[in-house]
């Protein structure tokens, strides 16, 4: 599994798989800090086995679609990445956002998941993306890794972070469709499975994200289960399994 903002390791923590093999991924330092802490913590016997990490990789580092140098705006706080521009752009100059004094500025290298997947040697079948908004770029970065493994994806799809980055919020659609994707699982941010869709049908899809304009802020966000066309997993019998779960 690889997992894209993975905060403080609490997912791989979570799912308390022994022997499983993780690739987490966490731009923000003190997070980052706080994940190494917890997952060797928690999987100390299983990384003495395996001699220093094995199946446990951790990478401090942020994801966007092009490797390089950036200026970036994080949130005080949170920790969370607000904005990112080329540190050789005009724009990088007054990358500052001086109308808001709580956010904090400073450059860094950015990497794709593509250099990050082959640096690291993993091949994963499940990836999750929790960015606030970069999850576009995220799976923009991932080109190869998804064409080649056809892991099942999760992903925050979020209209209003999405914007904020000058994202369309349908445009990553008929791109994974081209990777080999044409179906998924569309969750409410409580996490109750609302529906199941054909990435193709934009027609549902816009009136999913007109929802979160027109319900009164019960559901803010979307989480998205992609399957690719070749899964060994069948959508609907997942659907089944995951409602028989909620409802028991």
């Amino acid at each position: 599994m690889i997992d894209i903002g993975a905060n403080i390791g609490d997912t791989a923590v979570l799912t308390n798989i022994a022997h499983a093999d993780f690739l987490l991924v966490e731009g923000e330092k003190s997070y980052f800090d706080l994940l190494k802490k917890n997952v060797f913590r928690h999987y100390a016997k299983t990384l003495k086995e395996q001699q220093g990490g094995g199946g446990i990789k951790i990478e401090n580092c942020f994801i966007t679609d092009k490797d390089g140098t950036y200026n970036i705006n994080l949130a005080q706080g949170s920790g969370r990445l607000e904005k990112i521009t080329p540190a050789d752009s005009l724009e990088s100059k007054h990358h500052a956002d001086s109308s808001n004094p709580t956010n904090h500025s400073d450059s860094l290298i950015f990497k794709t998941l593509d250099s990050i997947v082959s640096e690291h040697n993993f091949k994963p079948n499940f990836i999750k993306i929790d960015t606030d908004g970069f999850d576009f770029k995220v799976l923009r970065s991932a080109q190869q890794t998804l064409k080649e493994t056809q892991s099942l994806v999760l992903f925050e799809w979020d209209m209003f972070h999405l914007q904020a980055q000058d994202e369309n919020p349908l445009s990553i659609f008929s791109y994974l469709e081209s990777l080999g994707y044409h179906q998924a699982l569309i969750f409410d941010n409580f996490g109750t499975l609302l529906c199941a869709v054909e990435l193709s049908d934009t027609q549902n899809l816009k009136l999913l994200l007109d929802y979160t304009l027109y319900s009164n802020k019960n559901i803010y966000y979307y989480d998205v289960l992609l399957f690719p066309k070749n899964s060994p997993f069948e959508i609907y019998e997942c659907a089944q399994f995951i409602t028989a779960i909620s409802d028991s």
